[in-house]
């Protein structure tokens, strides 16, 4: 399966700066190379937030088939869907109508999963996940497994340091995918470089000096 390049996805970012202000969304059309992302519409800053997220999959080596982001205005490109993921061929086609980057990144998670995935995969991570199929029509959209994956792989991918981590989503990463959530390695790291710069207790060592002056004096007074 091809490998998008950093380096190309660096040069189509340049790209999209430089489209004229004067073309219309829907006469834009960007192609790149290894594996192939072509957009039809979007602004270049939303075409900017897709190749972020397809910058991500491949940091953490998740391949990803070529790519058609068709970025619409309102919710009628998408069925009234925020996206709409299909595959046509050995090309996975992505209508997206939102400017969530999660919802964003559950949508390139369905092209990784169906791509990558063969049927043993998929056993698998439904009995993990409790799943009661994998893209069955009558079964509860929450309860698909190509569903919580999608989900779980979007949870897992996102960047966000700051904020708390639910396990329950990481583990069923981790299953389906077999690595450490990178959600999770950034967390751990952003944690200790805080431990490490903050001071004990929110004290200066002169503060910190001063109470265990105090305690050693109240200690003699006992």
């Amino acid at each position: 399966m091809h490998r998008i390049l950093l380096s190309v996805i660096a040069a189509v970012s340049s790209f999209v700066g430089l489209l004229p202000a004067s073309e219309t969304a829907a006469e834009q059309s960007l192609t790149s190379l290894s594996p192939a992302i072509t957009f039809e519409g979007g602004s270049s800053s939303e075409r900017q937030a897709v190749l972020d997220v397809v910058e991500r999959f491949v940091s953490v080596s998740m391949e990803l088939p070529d790519l058609v982001f068709r970025l619409h205005d309102d919710f009628v490109g998408c069925d009234g869907h925020h996206g709409l993921y299909r595959r046509e061929g050995d090309v996975a086609v992505i209508d997206f109508c939102s400017d969530r980057e999660i919802l964003l990144f559950h949508e390139v998670g369905h092209a990784w999963e169906q791509f990558t995935l063969n049927d043993d995969d998929r056993d698998a991570f439904l009995e993990t996940a409790g799943a009661e199929g994998w893209q069955d029509a009558e079964i509860e959209h929450d309860r698909r497994g190509a569903e919580i994956a999608a989900d779980s792989i979007a949870y897992a991918l996102l960047s966000r340091p700051d904020a708390a981590v639910q396990a329950r989503p990481i583990e069923l990463f981790e299953a389906l995918v077999g690595m450490e959530s990178p959600r999770v390695v950034e967390k751990e790291a952003a944690d200790a470089e805080a431990a490490e710069t903050a001071p004990a207790s929110g004290m200066d060592d002169e503060e910190r000096s001063a109470l265990a002056a105090y305690v050693a004096y109240q200690a003699q007074g006992a």
